[in-house]
């Protein structure tokens, strides 16, 4: 009985110590623990405005590169709902070329736009814009 009372003990303080490590990854990375999506992603971007949809102004990115995270997507439509944003993106010529930070915002997304100022890669998850300077 009290061998089985010291292996339940050892097995509570352990098993939350495996679930925890399960969610590290390789250092060059940095991960989202429930689906191993990389959190951030930042890409040199060259942008282009295309019109607007009800709630924001849309732009065509051309990826020229990823500068962090893992990105397979070459073409982006971009949404803005943020002003502030929005003046930064609208104002570059189409050759130039911005430094776009993009934080994960959700999975699974329905839909190929969605209510942010970001956009939705072509396996449905969509990234939110923190910051932009053009390069």
């Amino acid at each position: 009985m009290k061998l089985q009372k010291i292996f339940i003990a050892v097995l509570f303080f352990l098993l939350p110590l495996r679930i925890i490590s399960q969610g590290n990854s390789d250092s060059t990375d940095v991960i989202k623990f429930s689906s191993r999506i990389p959190l951030e992603l930042e890409l040199a971007v060259k942008v282009k405005e295309v019109g607007a949809i009800g709630y924001a102004n849309c732009f065509r990115g051309e990826v020229i590169s990823v500068l962090k995270g893992k990105m397979n997507d070459k073409k982006l439509l971009i949404t803005a709902m943020d002003t502030l944003f929005y003046g930064i993106l609208s104002r570059a010529d189409e050759n130039d070329i911005l430094n776009i930070n993009f934080v994960f915002n959700k999975a699974n997304e329905p839909y190929s736009t969605t209510y942010i100022t970001g956009f939705v890669d072509s396996d449905k998850n969509s990234w939110r814009i923190t910051g932009i300077v053009k390069l």
